[in-house]
């Protein structure tokens, strides 16, 4: 943003409310700034307004853009080193958000950047990234995409005066739901009416999706900056502007995909012969989404055969699978865990004696490569079949699992990505149960929500490395091992089904830490796999029924309505399988890959699902 006016506040850290204003200066044209503060213990922000920039779609000059800010916990004595852009801007909004809901800052801050982080594919803070139009699979190289999407969009739905659809997605963005209302439930407003329900989720993938598709992975961006080959790409182009080249036929065709109301509906498996196979059969494998936008899928039961230490990668763009590197020891019942720093934790887990493991593997995808044993920490508790998930601060809880003569833990296990090393047991809080075959979630306020073979719950505090008294948990209305998981865009959590076919369902709602029973699905299952789709709804596929077969059906479950679909409306896979991975892609659509049928036969076959 070109000769725009840039001012330093300090903030109330209790609200996220503007303070005093520390000092102020002007943007160069390039967008460039530095200026000198007092330095400050407590939280700053610093807005940008005004000015101009030119769109990162065609060149075309935007004027008295909306509004853009970075929020930080402290500042020294110089304002230097930080992008403020439409990313840093969606965590300020989504922090003050969090503060409204009795989160304290620091919590409030890290929470908001790992959801922008995670929803973005980024590794790094969004404050510390500038956009780069000229080389691919970097986080610049991903902002420069993401950036490119929001103004097309913006210039798509407000073609008369763009430049305001930032300020509306961050209104948007504060109770963490892309739905077109703020905090309030009121609708946002933009460009003179209201912000479609679809700008933040649909209409923004449609374009990031459609830009991606231009992009030459092994040359730079098809679109805007400098250093551009478009040539490569096969793209018509238009005549050099002042040191820029930009596309014709990206543009049009990238508007042409942004739909004004929601898309229709697929609702298709992809048949067996248009889904790639695996090299190797896998039963309980698991499967991480790459920042690269591949697919890890790591050891698993290959059946007839000791666990497995061999790696698929499957890439969504040529729907195939190649060959990863091995492991140092076969897991099987691992956890597994994509760190901020976008390398891939995977923990614990049975080796190929049956024993439990305590050691843990560390993938890095930029080297493809798997780090020595010596290389990688080890948990305090050797233990399968736990849950694990990423805290807000960035660091992996894990928590309980099972141990054959043992029975449940009720232990817990911390990581931290930055010294590769576990806090010592002595350090770690303990749960008030067991817990084994469920979930750990973490929950909007920032807390972590497990489950699992009990009706109890457990409420992790990474704030306090704390949990909640029995007395202040909920209590589920039925005990479910192996049931599915899934936090729902209204900050609910669907918790489904369950062995012996279980065909009930509860909703835990964080803001009142209580269960209420759901909806009934159409068929019992456990074992089975779920995800959140694009439009907001779950997709609960296979599992195993109370006879203990292995079902091809799937539900659809709509969190607008609390209901599930029809069996009738709803398809089978291709193939029966249950305790197969299921992973949401960039493109939309869902991959489940390997498991078990019924014959008790581990699988290489994977199944294509779009909503």
């Amino acid at each position: 943003m070109a000769m725009s006016t840039v001012t330093v506040f300090s903030v109330n850290s209790s609200t996220g409310a503007n303070l005093t204003a520390l000092n102020t200066t002007t943007t160069d044209n390039n967008g460039h700034f530095s200026l000198s503060i007092a330095p400050q213990s407590g939280p700053v922000r610093i807005t940008v307004e005004g000015g101009t920039f030119d769109s990162e779609m065609n060149d075309a000059t935007i004027a008295s853009p909306g509004e853009v800010s970075v929020l930080a916990s402290n500042a020294g004595s110089s304002v230097s080193g930080i992008s403020v852009n439409p990313l840093s801007t969606l965590v300020d909004s989504r922090t003050v958000g969090l503060l409204g809901g009795g989160s304290s800052f620091s919590p409030a801050l890290s929470t908001a950047k790992s959801e922008v982080k995670a929803m973005y594919g980024l590794s790094s803070n969004p404050d510390s990234l500038a956009p780069d139009y000229t080389v691919t699979g970097t986080d610049a190289a991903n902002l420069g995409l993401v950036l490119g999407a929001i103004i097309n969009e913006d210039q798509y739905l407000c073609p008369a005066s763009p430049g305001g659809l930032v300020t509306a997605l961050a209104s948007d963005f504060a109770d963490g739901i892309f739905d077109g209302k703020g905090s309030d439930g009121k609708a946002v407003s933009y460009c003179g009416g209201d912000l479609p329900a679809i700008a933040g989720t649909v209409g923004l993938q449609d374009a990031l999706s459609a830009l991606a598709g231009f992009q030459d992975v092994t040359k730079a961006f098809a679109f805007g900056g400098t250093g551009n080959i478009l040539t490569t790409n096969g793209l018509a182009d238009i005549a050099n502007n002042g040191g820029h080249v930009y596309p014709i036929a990206p543009l049009a065709t990238i508007n042409s995909a942004i739909p004004k109301g929601a898309p229709a509906a697929v609702n298709t498996f992809a048949s067996s012969a248009n889904t790639a196979t695996m090299s190797f059969t896998r039963d309980y494998p698991s499967a991480t989404l790459l920042p690269n936008g591949k697919v890890l899928i790591a050891g698993g039961f290959p059946g007839g055969a000791p666990q497995s230490s061999t790696t698929e990668l499957y890439d969504p763009a040529s729907n195939t699978f190649s060959p990863g590197p091995s492991m140092n020891v076969g897991h099987l019942y691992s956890t597994t865990t994509l760190l901020p720093n976008g390398k891939v934790l995977i923990a614990g887990g049975v080796d190929k004696n049956g024993h439990n493991l305590a050691s843990t593997e560390l993938y890095d995808p930029v080297s493809n490569t798997f780090a020595a044993a010596a290389g990688t920490a080890s948990m305090n508790t050797a233990r399968a079949i736990a849950m694990a998930t990423l805290l807000p601060n960035g660091k992996v809880l894990i928590a309980g699992g099972y141990q054959s003569g043992v029975g449940f833990f009720t232990s817990t296990e911390l990581y931290d990505p930055a010294s590769n090393t576990f806090a010592a047991s002595g350090s770690t809080a303990s749960m008030n149960h067991g817990y084994g075959y469920g979930a750990a979630t973490v929950l909007p306020n920032g807390k972590v929500l497990i489950l699992g073979n009990s009706t109890t719950t457990e409420l992790y505090n990474p704030a306090t490395n704390t949990f909640a008294a029995t007395s202040a948990t909920a209590s589920l209305t039925k005990s479910r091992q192996n049931p599915t998981v899934t936090l729902l865009p209204n900050g609910k959590v669907l918790i489904a089904g369950g062995n012996n076919g279980i065909i009930s369902t509860d909703l835990y709602d964080s803001a009142s830490n209580t269960v209420t029973a759901g909806p009934s699905m159409n068929v019992g299952r456990g074992s089975a796999s779920a995800t959140l789709l694009p439009n907001g709804k779950v997709l609960i596929a296979g599992g195993t029924d109370a006879n203990g077969s292995s079902l091809t059906s799937t539900e659809l479950y709509d969190p607008a309505t609390n209901t599930f679909a029809a069996s009738g409306s709803t398809v089978p896979m291709n193939v029966d399988r249950h305790f197969n991975t299921i992973t949401l892609l960039p493109n939309g659509k869902v991959l489940l890959a390997g498991g078990n049928d019924t014959n008790g036969d581990a699988l290489a076959t994977a199944e294509l699902y779009t909503p």
